[in-house]
């Protein structure tokens, strides 16, 4: 019988927990209130049955006319259009409580605005899946079979993440195109309301930033004013950056980077990279954001002392961000602007808000120079030179984890900061997802840079990779090695 009981107390407890009132709010009847709340939350007039339902246990039926009143008042605020994207990006589906006039407008709209929300959450599903699975494939007690698997689905999570963004950048594009719609349909009922005697405005106080600064004051070149938050713990950020630089997958636009950091960045950080991330080697305390040329915020790294306590390091996010961006000015020489989030949201592991302003002058990028080719250099050997001797005992070091090869044969750069103990992790890692023995099969020098394509098989798949080399006086060693198994253009 007891255990009766405990069946008969959880099945109470869930239906409870499926009630849409308690017993205090259907004794407090605000009926009218209840109606406004359902109303701007867009919720159908069947809702109300639903309190009727959750109210009769306690013998309390609802006023059907004032909620239904309330409910209306709130729908005038629900029925917008701009509303109809704002809601769809929340995550919130439309549910067809519109009037007729704009019902089949504001659907469409809902509806490509939920899309690109759905989008979102399966990348950032993906992102945090793959982050994951990379703490595993360093993890020094994978097995080797382990690690083969992870790298299978590492590999199949970022053709997911391909095909997703992909979408995410046509549903974007979508919403774009509405977005405007909506705007040239908004304009032309300003017009119409135009035609009408002017009505002198009333001007409001001027409001003022969380920190207190006027809004709509200026701020002063490279600087920002805000907060960075990561589970409850903040740090101000005071400074500010901007670089003009190509973006990752169409190199003839620009996207434009902004830092915003705790600290100052040493002097010189700045100079000859060509991408702003480059600036904050050895920087912690700071948020990193791309805009791409439409205006629209694609990437988002954190570094907090949060992160730095994690297993994360930092986190980040492609494809989009979770921070709103509101622009302020867009220029080729400034950039100014805010990103904040509206309320604590959930980012991997973390509960993580922003709000900073911000004013930065542009810098531009310092461009990579062409590669060596037939074109503009040198055909190296068959063995590739030099530089291919160079990087081939590049490779022998990371295949028998001999750090002070490893610290000759790439740049200073690149491993001079880095303690023994990190060393070994890029080692153990970089032996994971690149081929143990690669193969030269062409390479071209000009002056003090070279190139070697190179050839290999990971997991059972052939993979193609770019090696960028540069020399030191007689000494050549790896600037940079990317693996890809889709073979290079010649």
């Amino acid at each position: 019988m007891k255990f009766r009981g405990l069946i008969l107390l959880a099945g109470m407890l869930i239906l409870a927990g499926c009630a849409t009132l308690d017993k205090e709010e259907c004794i407090r009847g605000d009926w009218r209130e209840l109606g406004v709340k359902d109303g701007v939350n867009g919720e159908p007039a069947a809702r109300i049955e639903e309190h009727r339902k959750a109210c009769a246990e306690h013998g309390i039926r609802p006023d059907e006319r004032l909620y239904m009143a309330g409910r209306g008042e709130g729908l005038k605020e629900y029925c917008r259009i701009d509303n109809a994207f704002q809601s769809g990006l929340k995550g919130k589906p439309y549910k067809g409580v519109c009037p007729g006039d704009i019902d089949l407008r504001f659907s469409r709209y809902n509806s490509a605005a939920y899309a690109v929300y759905k989008t979102r959450k399966e990348i950032e599903s993906k992102n945090s899946s793959i982050s994951s699975k990379q703490s595993r494939l360093e993890s020094r007690k994978t097995s080797d079979k382990d690690r083969v698997n992870i790298r299978g689905e590492i590999r199949r999570l970022e053709s997911d993440l391909d095909r997703l963004r992909s979408d995410l950048r046509d549903q974007e594009r979508r919403l774009d195109d509405l977005t405007a719609e909506a705007r040239d349909s908004k304009r032309q009922s300003k017009r119409e309301l135009e035609r009408r005697p002017a009505v002198t405005p009333v001007v409001p106080p001027a409001a003022t930033t969380a920190r207190g600064r006027a809004a709509g004051a200026k701020l002063p070149d490279g600087r920002a004013s805000g907060t960075l938050t990561l589970d409850g713990k903040s740090i101000p950020l005071k400074y500010a950056y901007a670089m003009a630089q190509p973006n990752t997958f169409e190199a003839a636009k620009n996207d434009i980077a902004v830092l915003l950091t705790e600290k100052p960045l040493p002097e010189g950080a700045l100079r000859g990279i060509g991408d702003l991330r480059e600036a904050t080697r050895n920087h912690q305390g700071y948020a990193y954001f791309k805009i791409n040329s439409a205006g629209k915020p694609i990437y988002e790294l954190i570094d907090h002392p949060a992160t730095r306590e994690g297993k994360y390091g930092q986190i980040q996010m492609s494809g989009f961000i979770h921070a709103g961006f509101t622009p302020k000015r867009m220029g080729k020489d400034r950039v100014e602007g805010t990103f904040a989030t509206e309320k604590p949201e959930d980012f991997l592991t973390y509960k993580y808000e922003i709000r900073a302003d911000f004013s930065a002058p542009v810098l531009k990028a310092k461009l990579p120079e062409p590669l060596p080719s037939a074109k503009n250099g040198k055909k190296l050997p068959a063995n590739g030179g030099d530089p291919g001797k160079a990087y081939q005992a590049h490779r022998k070091a990371i295949r028998d984890k001999d750090l002070a090869a490893l610290r000759r044969t790439a740049p200073d750069p690149q491993t001079k900061d880095m303690s023994d103990s990190d060393l070994e992790k890029a080692i153990d890692f970089m032996n994971t997802i690149s081929p143990a023995a690669p193969k030269i099969t062409r390479g071209y020098v000009k002056g003090k840079r070279a190139v070697l394509y190179v050839e290999g098989v990971v997991d059972g798949e052939k993979q193609y990779g770019t090696v960028e080399m540069a020399a030191n006086g007689k000494t050549w060693y790896v600037v940079r090695e990317g693996w890809s198994n889709t073979p290079p253009k010649k």
